[in-house]
This record gives structure tokens, C-alpha cells and sequence, in this order.
């Protein structure tokens, strides 16, 4: 067995007090928080994208476009997929006949529902699903399906009651943990299964990604790192309150700021398609910018697919003023033992950390210190000042 160190949110050292939390901490916007920072997202392998392969999918393309070589089905749900918006499709891998052909099989399928609802059709009913991502233990060797193989303490639960879908900028389907309470040193333990699909040639899954976030929608894609087959990962999280004076210099209080993502995919929808194009994606219509614009045409993001999926911006957006942060570590065993697939996560404290910005003098005070100052190195005073011209004057009489 081999271990090493692999990442580490922050390598800044700070001053800081420290807070116990309540038992029901009114102080935090939501108790979960540490826990809603957990994004697991499928990697992309080969070049395509993982989504597990329906047969309701397949059925419905042949009813709507008909019988079509090996091969071409799956150029439609890849078209799809990257005219969705999401990374890692090949487009300059294809050939001219076969993006033609593609284009127009996609857009005659396409027709026949709405964008918001060939959406869910494709990813929410018929993409991955929790239980072929979560729910395995291997007992003798053998690959047992139960649903209970996440554990909270050594205590196993169902997963797929606490994980939910929830979508990310570029990087597609995910689950995210929502609503679960903790308790300090607990340990949450997570079992992967390797799913396999049609577009990534019947093989298995062996790779996912995870993604560290806050408590807001919005979750960036970094930062992040990789779970592999016959690694587990060992995770300490951390929690730490940051409540800066407001300057809007530094920080902001702007609803479009909330969050460490918040401000940044807005300004990316706005910058790299909505700008460009006129137009938002579906997973991303919750977001401010996307008020009021219709769903993009997948052959219009296709035609311009690595000037978004790769396009710069003018990230100018500011923290929040009052926000949560998270710094975790995460180590990873080598397993070789052709079984081990799963993350472990602990919340190692019983207390959150602040960093308060705070107004250590006022005008009034600094000028009552400036007084002082000049009185201790100077020695004088308002009664020397007023002593001084009572004996000028005194001085010029006398002359007189």
C-alpha cells in the first residue's frame, strides 16, 4: 500500500479566532453548509462524454429519424451533448460528411420536443443515475447492488436519498449531497460503482472527479481533483466564516456575487454566448444573465463549440463580504486490489473559524491619539499653548 499527499486548498497561514458551533447554529445560513461543498462529477474519458446509453433514447431516435448505420445514433446524442453546452466532444476529429450528417439527424430529432424538455429527456431521465454511480460493496470478491453503501461512522444509509442531480458549468450531470447533519469528527464514507455506457465503447467507469464548492447553485470547475479505480481518497474539510467591512474595492454585497461561482459563470454566460450569441443554456436559466434570452440552437454551439467551451473572459467579479470558505486536505491510498473505488471525508472539528474585518479607529479617536502623540513627544499641551500667548501678551505690554 502507498500513500501520498496529493492537494490542499490553501497554503496561506492566518491569525484567526475561533467560534464553537451551536447545536442548531442560527449564525450559519444553512448547519449543512460543509457538507453541500461535496460535488461528484463524472471525468471525461476517451474524448466522450460518459452518459449512460438508454434504450429509451435509442427507441425514440429510430421513431423519429429512422434506422441509421453503426455509429450514427450516437453522433446525434453526441451533437447533442456539446450543442448543450458541454466540454470534451471532438468535433475536430470529424469529418465534414459526418458533422452534415449529424447536423441534420440532430435537428430533425430535436424538433419533435422542446428544448427544456428534450433536456430533461436526455439528462435528467436518461442519463447517469445515482444508483449506477452509488450503491455497491464487494462482499467475497463479488459486486453486491445495494443501496446502502454509503456509511456516516461505520452507519450505512442509503445514498441515493441524500444525493441529488445538479448541474455544473461545462462539466455536465453530478450529484450533490444535500441535507445531512454532522456531527464533529464524523466520518462519511463513499462507495463508487463503474458504470458502463455506449458512448465510451461498453467500457467501465474508472475515473470521477470531485468537485469542492460552497453552499450556493453555482459551482466553478475548480477547484477539483480525481478519484481513480483502486484509489481511496482520504478528505478533511474544514469550515471558516469571512465577514469583511463593505468596499466595494475589495468585496460586495451584489446578489450576483453571492457564492465563490456565482459571479464568475454569470459573467462567462454573458461574455463567451450570451454576447456572442444571443442566448443561454438550459442548465444554466436559473442563472441572472440568462433572464429574458431563449435556449441556444445546438447548431449554433457546435458550429462555434471551442470558442466556448475554451473561450477567455473579463473576470472581474469580487467575493462576497460575508461568506463561508472552505480548506480541506486530501490524501490518496493505492489500492491494487481490483475492489476499491471510494472516498472518505471527515469534518474533523467541532467549531468554524472567523476572519473579521473590524474598524480599529474612528476620525474623533485618531484625532484624541494624534493629541496624544504630539503631548508625549513634544510636551505640549492645550493649557502650554494658551500659558504660551497669555505671556506674549503679557510681554508685549510690558514693552509698551
Amino acid at each position: 500500500m502507498a500513500e501520498k499527499a496529493i492537494y490542499d486548498s490553501n497554503g496561506s497561514v492566518f491569525v484567526s479566532t475561533s467560534s464553537p458551533i451551536d447545536a442548531n447554529p442560527e449564525r450559519l445560513r444553512r448547519p449543512t453548509v460543509p457538507v453541500h461543498g461535496i460535488e461528484f462529477f463524472q471525468k471525461m474519458v476517451g474524448k466522450k462524454r460518459r452518459i449512460i446509453w438508454s434504450v429509451t433514447i435509442v427507441f425514440y431516435m429510430v421513431e423519429k429519424v429512422g434506422e441509421q448505420p453503426n455509429g450514427t445514433l450516437s453522433d446525434i446524442l453526441l451533437f447533442y451533448i456539446g450543442g448543450s453546452g458541454f466540454q470534451n466532444v471532438e468535433y475536430t476529429a470529424w469529418s465534414v460528411d459526418r458533422m452534415t450528417s449529424a447536423r441534420a439527424l440532430a435537428t430533425k430529432w430535436l424538433k419533435s420536443r422542446s428544448a427544456q424538455q428534450m433536456f430533461q429527456f436526455v439528462f435528467d431521465q436518461n442519463g447517469v443515475q445515482c444508483k449506477e454511480v452509488l450503491g455497491t460493496l464487494f462482499l467475497s470478491h463479488v459486486e453486491v447492488e445495494i443501496f446502502e453503501s454509503c456509511f456516516i461512522d461505520r452507519n450505512q444509509f442509503d445514498c441515493c436519498s441524500y444525493f441529488q442531480p445538479h448541474y455544473v458549468l461545462l462539466r455536465g450531470k453530478c450529484l450533490r449531497l444535500e441535507k445531512f447533519n454532522l456531527r464533529p469528527f464524523t466520518h462519511l464514507v463513499i462507495n463508487f460503482r463503474k458504470p458502463k455506457g455506449e458512448l465510451i465503447s461498453h467500457e467501465p467507469q474508472r475515473q470521477y472527479a470531485v468537485h469542492v464548492s460552497d453552499s450556493f447553485a453555482a459551482v466553478a470547475t475548480f477547484p477539483r481533483f480525481y478519484l481513480t479505480f483502486n484509489d481511496k481518497i482520504f478528505m478533511n474539510v474544514y469550515l471558516r466564516k469571512v465577514l469583511m467591512r463593505p468596499d466595494k474595492r475589495v468585496c460586495s454585497f451584489a446578489p450576483k456575487e453571492q457564492g465563490r461561482a456565482t459571479c464568475y459563470i454569470n459573467k462567462w454566460l454573458q461574455d463567451v454566448v450570451i454576447s456572442r450569441f444571443n442566448c443561454t443554456f438550459v442548465y444554466l436559466s436559473n442563472f441572472s444573465s440568462s433572464a429574458g434570452f431563449e435556449t441556444c440552437d445546438p447548431s449554433i454551439i457546435v458550429t462555434n463549440y471551442d470558442g466556448v467551451v475554451n473561450g477567455g473572459f473579463n473576470n472581474t467579479c469580487l467575493l462576497n463580504c460575508h461568506r463561508e470558505d472552505y480548506t480541506w486536505k486530501a490524501w490518496t491510498h493505492v489500492i491494487r486490489d481490483g475492489k476499491t473505488f471510494s472516498i472518505d471525508i471527515t469534518f474533523p472539528d467541532n467549531y468554524y473559524e472567523i476572519y473579521e474585518e473590524r474598524v480599529m479607529t474612528t476620525l474623533p479617536g485618531f484625532i484624541s491619539q494624534l493629541g496624544g502623540q504630539l503631548n508625549l513627544y513634544l510636551g505640549i499641551s492645550v493649557i502650554s499653548l494658551l500659558n504660551a500667548g497669555v505671556y506674549v501678551k503679557d510681554r508685549i505690554c510690558k514693552n509698551k
